[in-house]
């Protein structure tokens, strides 16, 4: 026994076979126009998805107009739609939009080369590039790193030894027992 597909994966497929100049009319339609299911128009100024696109219909094509109709028994499917025209609810209108805005995104992809980029160009724009200041500092890695336990930022390997080096100088607190640790 084949199973029905749910109103919602059907209401998605119906608009994934329109054409993308469609789609994004209907993106712009629902911006402008109040929305309704059950009907074409309604009182009030409503009307469906695709008569909110503004779309010429008169020189469409047979194949074109059975896409159109099979995208608006899904929609009226998926409002649940049975007799008469009314408002559909806002979970239902985001529910169109963002079905809408996902299938023209599926279909207008980017490579990741030209994703990265655009960021690169955006960050370019918002920060101008500035050169850094000489301090005179040198890299001294090549010279110091063969020599044992050398780091940069490393007098001490953890905290223990920390507090111990801290110990040590509290209780001499002289030069010679800053040596010392060094030495360790």
């Amino acid at each position: 026994m084949r199973r029905r597909t749910r109103p919602a994966q059907e209401l998605r497929a119906a608009i994934d076979r329109l054409p993308l100049e469609v789609r994004q009319a209907m993106l712009e339609g629902i911006d402008r126009r109040p929305i309704i299911a059950g009907a074409h128009t309604g009182r009030g100024g409503g009307a469906c998805p695709l008569v909110a696109a503004d779309l010429k219909w008169q020189g469409m094509s047979r194949e074109r107009y059975e896409l159109a109709l099979d995208m608006a028994l899904a929609w009226d499917r998926y409002t649940e739609t049975v007799a008469g025209a009314r408002r559909v609810s806002p979970r239902q209108l985001l529910a169109l939009r963002s079905m809408i805005e996902a299938s023209i995104l599926g279909e207008t992809t980017i490579s990741l080369q030209e994703a990265v980029a655009d960021h690169q160009q955006a960050v370019a724009r918002r920060r101008p590039a500035r050169k850094r200041a000489d301090t005179g500092e040198r890299s001294r890695v090549r010279e110091l790193i063969g020599r044992p336990g050398w780091a940069w930022t490393r007098p001490v390997r953890s905290y223990a030894e920390y507090e111990a080096a801290l110990g040590m100088l509290a209780d001499c607190g002289s030069v010679e027992a800053a040596r010392a640790l060094a030495e360790v």
